[in-house]
């Protein structure tokens, strides 16, 4: 069964940002520009379990360094870091979800 974002996301992703700032990031996440006017995706590197930071939610605002969640493989916890200030616009899966290769996670939007 496909997501109902997955078409939308796909439409929308334009190239992956590189280099990434934080190395942590670089192992866990693939972090590209859309078409959306300034706005991110982050997409999993990794098979693992999603773990969210305890204030991350929809609307809210980080700055470049926060931990936004971890992604937990083979019981190792890979934390992705912001890598730009800006507010969460959405968040495509859930507290503890498993997660695949690809698979989106957050879109940022950018100030």
């Amino acid at each position: 069964m496909k997501d109902k974002h997955s078409d939308f996301i796909q439409e929308n992703i334009l190239h992956e940002l590189s280099p990434l700032i934080f190395t942590s990031n670089r192992v866990s996440v693939l972090y590209k520009e859309t078409q959306l006017v300034n706005c991110r995706i982050y997409l999993s590197k990794l098979v693992g379990v999603v773990h969210f930071s305890s204030n991350l939610s929809e609307g809210t605002t980080f700055i470049q360094g926060n931990i936004l969640l971890s992604i937990e493989e083979l019981r190792i916890l890979n934390e992705v870091y912001m890598e730009q200030e800006g507010k969460v616009e959405a968040i495509y899966v859930k507290d503890n979800q498993f997660v695949m290769y690809g698979t989106p996670l957050i879109l940022i939007r950018t100030t």
